[in-house]
């Protein structure tokens, strides 16, 4: 037995960092418990690894949860669009254009300072 699989029988099997979501109202969920996870003292890293999800995962659905904090009514009309098979990724950039279109950004950064949203920046962007 080569050195490789008796280093993957003792650590077992390989475990997942990221589960898979599906709807907004999971991302919005899971954005949450990273958000408590931050204000509960860990840092961003800690916190991603202890809810189970990386970091690009977030930054990139970050837009729905932002959406749904400043303005409920303008996500459900969204949400309301939303067609089955679209991805969550579509649908966060459709609420990332409505938070531009309805001059809500101030809002936004106001709570990403008070502590009521993750400051997070896509990387490359």
């Amino acid at each position: 037995m080569d050195s490789w699989r008796s280093k993957r029988k003792r650590m077992g099997p390989p475990k997942r960092l990221v589960s898979e979501f599906l709807t907004p109202e999971e991302a919005i969920t899971r954005y949450k418990r990273v958000l408590e996870a931050v204000n509960k003292g860990n840092n961003k890293t800690a916190a991603y690894r202890a809810v189970g999800v990386d970091r690009k995962t977030i930054a990139d659905t970050a837009g729905i949860a932002e959406l749904h904090a400043v303005n409920p009514g303008i996500y459900q009309d969204i949400r309301g669009t939303l067609k089955k098979g679209e991805t969550l990724l579509r649908f966060s950039e459709m609420c990332k254009a409505a938070i531009k279109d309805q001059n809500l950004e101030g809002k936004v950064q106001d709570l990403k300072t008070n502590g009521g949203l993750l400051s997070i920046n896509p990387k490359g962007k």
